[in-house]
């Protein structure tokens, strides 16, 4: 999960690479000493003529993140093993304490996307692969410092993970700020599912990045995958007096149709599903 999360991030850091489609981590192969993995990407039409130029860059992004994340490139080697280290090193060097010869813990990365989604109540119930399905559809967005993401009543178009950054979310009606979010903050993952108008706005407070899902890939991977679909509904149905107020609040905006109400929650739930994502 962890290469594929950085693969991705690594080809959504190029700006060439198109997010429409998305980029691709394909697992090739068990190798001899490895995991063989492929990323696919896609780039604008204006980059088609400069091939090595891309490859080299992203090259040069993968090595840096995968040492930054503390994942290893199994470099072909010989080895030579000594049944007693101990011996041959007391013989040179009297003082030397073997202990500290060990390779140093790699580093954690500063963000896992997937374990930021498995922390959501709403995602907290997937499996691994059902996680690694909306890290893979997912894309990364930049905002400048007092740039605004979205404002209050907008439709609910994704939902985000702060990468890195900070962002604040406030209602302009009252001019109060509500929160601020650092990185590891996730938010708008239950709008996007109820097809709810934002709440609150929001903007970036200083430079960051944002790890975003929005509605057309949410809505593909609905499709394509009822498992992932019931899923997202039983996880749902952990948090009933949520959903009833959410209900009731789609109710006073009148936002709800009439072939969706029901008086039962998990079924409203699955009709509006069905209603917003086919």
């Amino acid at each position: 999960m962890l290469v594929t999360e950085t693969l991705l991030m690594c080809a959504y850091s190029q700006a060439c690479v198109v997010k429409t489609p998305p980029a691709q981590v394909i697992f090739q192969n068990f190798g001899d000493n490895a995991l063989e993995f492929e990323l696919w990407v896609w780039i604008e039409e204006q980059y088609m003529g400069q091939h090595p130029e891309i490859l080299s860059a992203l090259r040069y992004t993968i090595c840096f993140y995968f040492k930054r994340n503390g994942i290893g490139i199994p470099w072909p080697q010989r080895e030579l093993w000594l049944k007693n280290p101990e011996a041959i090193a007391k013989y040179f060097h009297p003082d030397l304490d073997l202990s500290s010869l060990s390779d140093p813990a790699p580093q954690e990365p500063t963000i896992s996307l997937s374990q930021v989604l498995k922390s959501s109540d709403y995602f907290s119930g997937l499996n691994e692969l059902e996680i690694r399905q909306l890290v893979e559809i997912g894309q990364l967005q930049s905002l400048q410092s007092e740039e605004v993401l979205f404002r209050e009543r907008d439709p609910a178009d994704g939902f985000y993970i702060v990468i890195s950054g900070l962002v604040e979310v406030y209602t302009e009606k009252l001019g109060r700020v509500l929160a601020s979010l650092g990185p590891g903050s996730f938010f708008g993952e239950l709008a996007l599912m109820l097809g709810i108008p934002r709440t609150a706005s929001v903007k970036a407070k200083e430079k960051s990045l944002l790890f975003v899902v929005r509605f057309p890939q949410f809505e593909q991977l609905l499709q394509s995958n009822p498992d992932f679909r019931e899923a997202i509904i039983n996880a749902l149905g952990e948090h009933q007096g949520e959903l009833m107020r959410r209900k009731e609040e789609l109710a006073t905006k009148g936002l709800l149709t009439s072939e969706e109400e029901d008086s039962n929650i998990m079924n409203w739930v699955r009709k509006r599903l069905q209603r917003l994502f086919g």
